[in-house]
């Protein structure tokens, strides 16, 4: 495996296939050794095979076939170990949170058992195993987060740390592909499930500056011309029930800043929203873009907003969307607005 992360197999048309197969079976014989043998998991172990599987996952010379089976084979791991020392031995190390930290460069069909793992282990996290998916923070300033080191009485309080799991899993939940898409959503509410201050001290910056306002350019996406308007309706109520269920959590914080991005919580539990911002860019190139009293082309004229205002999406209805801007409501072409994508929804990894 390390030949094949250093990119110096000598025969790769024979060894890459006979690699894939070794990884497969040795699969197959640590699952089976969770209930029958747990001597094959202390070989895996003593002889680090996680850290290289992490390692030629990392390595952009690994080829793809390989770094295929390694991800089918941790996904298996993850959703089929028994025993409580085999599931805290593969959090362990840090060794899966770098690799969330740092994704590889992954194609669709990677991708999809990617998610896989990334759910399976939220999936089986609790407030002591979820410790061990924190790590310090990232000491470069581009990061996005402060500088700073931890030390025993910062990991007890959360300070300074950081969850690379799920920040991954929030920047997956606006991907195009529904299975991707839905995967990451999951692990995103059940790692804010886990009721553990540590743990919610350090996805705290990403639950409020980067989960929010995602799920809200996630709601302009579905106000622009990209989509049909029956295909707009359902992804709009998925999009509500999902923040319903964000709400349901009860962690202000998150709450704050759901709400300050435009959703609202009703009495009946029910979750609307206000409009996401949309900017208006005439589809024609003019100056400015029309607004109607009606949605239809012969209706009374409003105003004109000129291209480049930010304004809020509240409804539409087929070729039409209601807009609020600057105390006046009223209807303009889908066609002359775009979503504002503040945070780069993930067209692809």
């Amino acid at each position: 495996m390390q030949a094949a992360s250093c990119g110096t197999l000598k025969n790769r048309e024979c060894e890459v296939p006979r690699l894939v197969e070794a990884i497969r079976q040795s699969t197959e014989w640590l699952v089976w050794g969770e209930t029958h043998d747990s001597s094959l998991f202390e070989l895996f172990c003593e002889h680090s095979i996680l850290a290289g599987m992490v390692g030629s996952l990392r390595s952009r010379k690994t080829p793809s076939a390989v770094k295929l089976q390694v991800l089918q084979t941790l996904s298996m791991l993850v959703q089929n170990v028994q025993r409580e020392t085999s599931m805290i031995y593969l959090l362990s190390g840090g060794r899966l949170s770098a690799l969330f930290d740092g994704a590889p460069e992954l194609d669709e069909e990677m991708l999809a058992y990617f998610v896989t793992l990334l759910k399976g282990i939220a999936m089986r996290l609790n407030a002591e195993t979820a410790l061990l998916c924190l790590m310090a923070e990232k000491a470069d300033a581009a990061s996005g987060y402060p500088q700073g080191t931890c030390g025993p009485d910062q990991y007890l309080s959360g300070r300074h740390l950081r969850m690379p799991i799920f920040e991954r899993s929030v920047q997956l939940v606006s991907h195009r592909d529904s299975m991707v898409q839905t995967s990451a959503r999951t692990a995103v509410l059940r790692i804010l499930s886990i009721n553990q201050v540590a743990v919610r001290a350090a996805v705290q910056v990403a639950a409020t500056e980067m989960l929010a306002p995602r799920l809200s350019d996630v709601a302009s996406m579905v106000f622009g011309p990209f989509m049909a308007a029956s295909e707009a309706h359902e992804n709009m109520q998925e999009l509500l029930d999902y923040v319903a269920d964000l709400f349901d959590l009860g962690i202000s914080e998150l709450s704050e800043s759901l709400t300050d991005q435009g959703f609202c919580l009703q009495e009946d539990g029910e979750v609307s929203i206000h409009g996401p911002l949309v900017i208006v860019d005439q589809a024609e190139n003019h100056p400015a873009v029309r607004v109607f009293d009606q949605p239809k082309h012969d209706a009374q004229l409003l105003c004109e907003i000129p291209n480049g205002e930010c304004i809020h999406a509240v409804d539409r209805q087929g070729d039409f969307v209601l807009v609020s801007w600057q105390n006046v409501d009223g209807w303009v072409g889908w066609k002359n607005i775009r979503p504002q994508q503040r945070l780069g929804l993930e067209e692809s990894f």
